[in-house]
């Protein structure tokens, strides 16, 4: 499992990595106090870049140990291609980013549920996000693709979100409305040409997404 935090990574896996750098840092799985341990160390050290936890025999026990330290949310999302092949994109806080939101997790009213509305499935959540963000009204999911797990600060705590991520397709006659009220200024089908000033201003989190999603266009040079 590979998560974010902000450009850096924690990783928790089931065999020690095969290669590693000075600014890693790295621990076989023993007990809930060294994940917190470990886990505040790297929070404080900036040119720490990874943090990895493996464990052969209890990785579900690393895993439900890192979880308990942070509040963990579902969220969900699409990569939205339309019959010119661009993929539609929006502009938030700054970077370009993905239509996504959280998942109604019900019932009763909660943060995710403000509504008190039933749970939804993830793909229902998907969509509405979708729509909701971009003015679409007609969209429709034709794939599934990897999530992207990544941990943010709010209100004091720590929240890992995990963002389940599906392939959908609209048409392009569709008008597009920013969803103003979640911040976004900018809804828009992107081409060819924009994809490396897309992947280049965009999250850590997804920037192998963005790559996955344009695997076909020509990536920038090296200098």
């Amino acid at each position: 499992m590979k998560i974010f935090l902000e450009s850096r990574i924690i990783r928790l896996r089931r065999k020690p990595p095969k290669h590693w750098s000075v600014s890693d840092l790295s621990f076989e799985y023993s007990s809930l106090s060294q994940v917190r341990d470990a886990f505040i160390a790297f929070e404080k050290a900036d040119k720490t870049e990874r943090l990895t936890f493996w464990s052969a025999d209890n990785f579900k026990t690393l895993k439900a140990d890192f979880f308990s330290l942070v509040r963990y949310i579902k969220a969900a999302g699409g990569v939205v291609k339309n019959e010119k092949n661009e993929v539609l994109v929006i502009f938030r806080y700054g970077q370009w980013d993905l239509p996504k939101g959280k998942v109604k997790t019900g019932p009763g009213k909660n943060e995710e549920n403000k509504s008190g509305e039933e749970p939804e499935k993830i793909p229902q959540a998907a969509l509405r996000e979708v729509m909701e963000e971009t003015g679409l009204s007609k969209v429709t999911i034709t794939g599934k693709l990897s999530p992207t797990f990544h941990i943010y600060r709010e209100k004091g705590k720590q929240i890992l979100k995990k963002t389940s991520w599906f392939e959908m397709k609209a048409t392009s006659d569709q008008p597009l409305i920013p969803q103003s009220e979640e911040d976004i200024s900018i809804v828009k089908w992107a081409g060819r040409e924009e994809i490396r000033e897309i992947t280049e201003s965009t999250y850590p989190s997804l920037k192998k997404l963005f790559r996955e999603t344009f695997k076909n266009y020509p990536q920038r040079r090296k200098e």
